[in-house]
């Protein structure tokens, strides 16, 4: 590796912490959060105004 790989090696290395270290790891996670959220409400949405049944169990129940 040249000199000026590991330079911006470590540079990048140095901003991602410091950026993780300033609240920046939550601002993330709260994005990632709300379009999982917003995804979720878009499929609810678009299966309710369907008229979809939910899913059937995966499991299928066994006889006693």
């Amino acid at each position: 590796m040249t000199f000026l790989n590991q330079l911006m090696l470590y540079f990048c290395t140095v901003v991602c912490v410091l950026y993780l270290l300033s609240g920046g790891y939550s601002a993330v996670r709260y994005f990632r959060r709300r379009q999982a959220d917003k995804s979720a409400a878009e499929k609810i949405s678009a299966s309710q105004s369907a008229g979809t049944r939910p899913e059937d169990p995966r499991i299928p129940e066994q006889p006693s």
